[in-house]
């Protein structure tokens, strides 16, 4: 449990489907308020950073990666807090028989490089993905955008475009 990752009140199976009974929060997804107001602050940015880092590094030491941060899944209460959700393809990092090296789980658009080449992904996967979110928060867009596999292999052989470019606001330690 942490204050900025969805309560799990339970998880049922019914034959091969696996269903969460999860915490409802009242608000809107990170990719809504993107959507609607485009960039953000620095300050709310980093707020949501924050935040979001702080629950990731909550899973991650219990050995939860995510695989698939992005602001759709991530949930602005009715304070404007973020809340983490849909662990979805989450990966429980000491149980055996549960890592897909060679499947390629996530969205494009956030995937690091190794979930991009199928292979094995831990606490880094989720730090890239976070980055790129703020990337995100702050351009209005993400670094690579198109057909997914012109995306995967940007975030594998490319530097994203200079976010300075975008917003010369932006301080250059940003």
């Amino acid at each position: 449990q942490h204050a900025n990752i969805v309560g799990v009140h339970g998880v049922r199976t019914v034959d091969d489907l696996h269903l969460f009974v999860m915490q409802y929060v009242p608000g809107r997804s990170l990719e809504r308020v993107i959507r609607d107001h485009g960039q953000l602050t620095l300050t709310s940015a980093g707020a949501v950073v924050y935040h979001v880092g702080s629950a990731l590094d909550y899973a991650h030491r219990r050995g939860v990666v995510h695989r698939d941060v992005k602001p759709g899944n991530i949930l602005l209460d009715a304070d404007g807090d973020p809340i983490v959700t849909d662990f979805g393809i989450a990966k429980i990092a000491e149980a055996p028989g549960y890592t897909l090296v060679g499947t390629v789980l996530g969205t494009p658009t956030y995937m690091s490089p190794e979930q991009c080449f199928a292979l094995e992904v831990g606490p880094p996967s989720d730090q890239y993905a976070l980055g790129v979110v703020a990337y995100q928060l702050l351009a209005g867009h993400a670094p690579f955008t198109g057909d997914p596999m012109a995306v995967m292999r940007a975030h594998s052989s490319e530097l994203p475009p200079s976010l300075r470019a975008v917003r010369p606001d932006v301080p250059e330690h940003v």
